[in-house]
């Protein structure tokens, strides 16, 4: 992974003196992806006295659906394997600005019902949670896209 970074910052003319802060993925996802995803961040962090700023992969989802259509109301579900859910509920406000991220969670899928039950409106969905809990949104009385 280091040679990539390397080629990167060779490709783009910068090295890391030019960074201001190290951007890392701080999951959900496989653990050890993310494991070794946050220790190659804080390596070259502290090698170059850099702040790390932490991203979630469900905003980051959130982000996508909204570059993508728009999408200012996102509820994003990862499978987290084991019969769990990685969950969270997110809007957009017109300043650009996510809002949600306390909704973070890992969590059974009844739960996760039981949190869509007090939600109402349209809003899109993202994320492998929906393929594998194909009954997720069922009866919620939402509108999913």
């Amino acid at each position: 992974i280091l040679p990539m970074v390397q080629d990167i910052l060779t490709t783009s003319g910068t090295s890391l003196t030019d960074i201001n802060a190290l951007a890392y993925g701080r999951g959900p996802g496989s653990f050890t992806g993310v494991r070794i995803g946050i220790g190659i961040a804080q390596g070259l962090a502290l090698g170059a006295e850099l702040p790390m700023i932490g991203v979630s992969t469900l905003m980051t989802m959130a982000q996508g659906a909204w570059r993508k259509n728009g999408a200012t109301r996102v509820l994003a579900a990862i499978d987290g394997r084991m019969g769990e859910v990685y969950w969270a509920e997110y809007q957009r406000d017109e300043n650009g600005i996510w809002h949600g991220e306390e909704t973070e969670a890992v969590l059974k899928p009844e739960i996760v019902h039981e949190r869509m039950q007090q939600l109402s409106g349209e809003w899109v969905t993202v994320g492998t949670g929906w393929q594998a809990w194909p009954d997720l949104g069922k009866e919620s009385g939402l509108v999913l896209r």
